[in-house]
């Protein structure tokens, strides 16, 4: 399997820009787990850091209902709802695909 390299920056306030930028083997992965989400529900790919650190990324269809803002700046960070990891746990244990994915 041929993993290649992606960063995602995610927005610290309000109106920042988020950035995803990765060479072209974890984009077209990514554009897969976003197609295979789009037809299923959930999609996964994989990616290294630039420091070689592996990841999964986990792509769900769902509307924004229930989910905490993405912000990483503590001003903008929402507390008490409920995160996209725990979100994803559900979806995983109600479909049964949690082994499929990883």
């Amino acid at each position: 399997m041929n993993i290649g390299y992606m960063h995602l920056y995610a927005q610290e306030q309000w109106h920042d820009d988020a950035y995803v930028i990765g060479d072209e083997t974890a984009l077209r992965a990514l554009r897969d787990a976003i197609d295979k989400a789009l037809s299923g529900g959930t999609g996964a790919s994989l990616a290294f850091a630039g420091d070689g650190e592996g990841y999964r990324v986990r792509v769900v269809v769902r509307g924004p209902e229930s989910l905490p803002m993405p912000y990483t700046d503590e001003i903008a960070a929402e507390v008490g709802a409920v995160f996209p990891d725990d979100l994803i746990s559900t979806l995983d244990a109600m479909k049964g695909e949690d082994a499929e994915a990883r």
